[in-house]
């Protein structure tokens, strides 16, 4: 799980800092523009995959002791993919929730929540993702 975690904050870092990204290196419109196609679908699967693993850090709260650097990166993640996830995958998710208004209020206020830092939950995503990379190398 550790690479495909790793893959998947690059992917949200790279969704989020577009505008960056095309600013500093202008050969990178290709690859922003192909995954944008996909900003939705990218964003909900994020979010399923960062509550998932939340939960699954959550669930081992009692190695915190042994590693709580690691644990506080892996949780950290989570978090930060899931936010991403959420942000990137608002309108398909209000699509999906469509017929239920108290769902469709709870995202926009969650969106609202996190909107204003959006670009900094991209930097953390890239942080994070270059820390995880590290940790599987070494």
């Amino acid at each position: 799980m550790g690479f495909f975690t790793v893959i998947t904050l690059a992917v949200l870092a790279v969704l989020v800092l577009s505008r960056e990204l095309q600013e500093k290196w202008p050969q990178s419109r290709e690859l922003v523009n192909w995954l944008q196609g996909s900003r939705d679908w990218i964003g909900v699967v994020s979010l399923v995959l960062g509550l998932i693993q939340t939960i699954r850090v959550l669930t081992r709260l009692k190695y915190f002791g042994y590693a709580p650097g690691i644990f506080l990166i892996w949780l950290a993640s989570a978090v930060v993919t899931a936010a991403l996830g959420l942000l990137l995958g608002q309108n398909l998710l209000r699509q999906f929730a469509a017929s239920n208004p108290k769902a469709v209020d709870m995202i926009n206020k969650l969106v609202d929540r996190l909107a204003p830092q959006q670009k900094n939950l991209g930097y953390a995503a890239a942080i994070l993702a270059v820390l995880m990379l590290l940790m599987l190398v070494f």
